[in-house]
């Protein structure tokens, strides 16, 4: 390098650190005096000075957790059945838990009310009820397509949540007659 050269990049770089030097002076000077209100809260994200009405998301919130209670001997039963783990295993099962009319039906307060009414849950737990669910030919006749289609008709939806078939299914006759040894026979 010629003398001539080594002189400008000697001033060059004198010039350089002399305005980085200066820009932090003022930058110090700006910050100290609360000419610029350097508020570290406020830089992160959309602070209350950015956008009017908006608010910090609050992360890592836990006061909203759910509480889920698996306790008892009952639910830990279930939850370790085979039957349960392969349904929930199942794909078809994923799907159909995640559709809209599913979600549609679990969330209608009619649905709600039958499944916390103490009939149906008495109902759920008799083991006459689980050994028909479980019994392989009501099994084969719930995977038919026929049956299939007749449970997602209108008009059998219609029939099931009429009142006088909810009326009929709870009369004390009807139940004597689906308790009786001549109509378990049918099953």
């Amino acid at each position: 390098m010629s003398k001539h050269t080594s002189k400008v990049h000697g001033k060059l770089n004198f010039l350089i650190v002399a305005v980085v030097v200066v820009i932090g002076a003022v930058a110090y000077l700006l910050v100290s005096t609360d000419a610029i209100d350097f508020n570290p809260s406020e830089l992160s994200g959309s602070g209350d000075k950015t956008i009017k009405g908006a608010k910090k998301a609050k992360k890592y919130d836990n006061k909203n957790d759910v509480v889920v209670d698996l306790d008892g001997e009952e639910v830990q039963e279930f939850l370790n059945n085979q039957d349960f783990q392969n349904m929930v295993a199942n794909p078809e099962f994923a799907k159909l838990v995640t559709s809209a009319d599913f979600q549609k039906m679990m969330s209608a307060p009619d649905f709600q009310k039958m499944m916390a009414a103490p009939d149906f849950l008495k109902m759920m737990a008799a083991p006459d009820f689980q050994k028909m669910m479980a019994a392989p030919n009501f099994q084969k006749m719930m995977a038919t397509p026929n049956f299939q289609k007749m449970m997602a008709a209108p008009d059998f939806q219609k029939m099931m949540a009429a009142p006088n078939f909810q009326k009929m299914m709870a009369a004390p006759n009807f139940q004597k007659m689906m308790a009786s040894p001549d109509f378990k026979k049918l099953a």
